[in-house]
């Protein structure tokens, strides 16, 4: 269907289109002025590798050589396997209940920044109000610490052995999310537009209907009063006989009330003492 026809099944349907494109357009306007807002606040924690002795440190500090230092996260060169195992702590169902529990939101992320390398991770939380998001992002970056300093204690390593979380920012103010303004009202905008063209559609629909209702009882109208075309009936006759009994004539009324004869043979009718009887022909 081109465009010129849409708009015309539009313009044929406006009583239908006209309120529900008014309802569009303020849901939409809704949507972007009015709707509830989403915030954002997060934090950003570099992951330190730390500083292990070197052999002559170990030789000239005894003590040094009495720390535990069996922390199984510093057979990898970098920070990656660590970062992913305190992903995986903090995103769990266990610290989703909590802080459902607290009344802050679940809406949170915990990921490396986009163009960087794992040895950074960052926490965003999103809420509807500005404080619950900040206090989310507390909340987690608590948490986060926590759980980095807990997975690294596994086999008791000394705090000289672990890997530190060194915060970068934050959290940072709560800031409106434009984006989810945008994409409410779009979402309200294709929910009007599926709801506009289902109306015009099923009032398509109803009019088609009608109309081929209209032609059929038109149709059955015509039949109606079309006049039937009937034979006319034949004239009554009589026939009488003929004066030797072997023929008669028959006389048949004209609608001007004249008499027309045809003469025709007809076979004697005898009674019982042999004379011809007279024959009135039938119709």
């Amino acid at each position: 269907m081109d465009p010129l026809s849409v708009l015309k099944t539009l313009w044929t349907h406006k009583w239908v289109a006209m309120p529900m494109v008014v309802l569009t357009v303020l849901a939409c306007a809704y949507g972007m002025f009015w709707a509830p807002r989403s915030y954002e606040s997060s934090a950003t924690f570099a992951l330190a590798m730390p500083s292990v002795p070197t052999e002559r440190e170990l030789e000239n500090d005894p003590e040094l050589v009495a720390l535990n230092a069996d922390n199984p996260y510093l057979r990898w060169n970098d920070t990656s396997l660590l970062a992913q195992v305190v992903i995986a702590r903090v995103s769990s169902n266990d610290v989703a209940k909590e802080l459902e529990g607290r009344g802050l939101s679940t809406d949170f992320t915990l990921v490396a920044p986009a163009g960087t390398t794992s040895g950074m991770l960052t926490i965003t939380a999103t809420d509807t109000s500005p404080e619950n998001a900040a206090n989310t992002v507390a909340f987690l970056a608590e948490a986060f610490t926590g759980v980095l300093r807990e997975v690294q204690k596994v086999n008791n390593a000394d705090d000289l052995y672990l890997v530190e979380a060194m915060p970068i920012s934050g959290p940072t103010p709560p800031e409106e999310v434009f984006s989810s303004r945008l994409r409410s009202t779009a979402v309200l905008g294709v929910v009007g537009g599926l709801l506009l063209f289902g109306a015009v559609s099923l009032a398509q629909s109803v009019s088609e209907s009608r109309r081929r209702g209209r032609e059929a009882a038109a149709e059955a109208v015509v039949e109606d009063t079309t006049p039937e075309v009937t034979t006319p009936e034949p004239p009554p006759t009589t026939v009488e006989p003929g004066e030797d009994g072997g023929g008669g004539r028959r006389h048949a009324r004209e609608a001007g009330g004249g008499v027309e004869t045809q003469l025709r043979d007809f076979p004697p009718i005898l009674d019982e003492r042999g004379l011809p009887q007279p024959q009135h022909a039938s119709r």
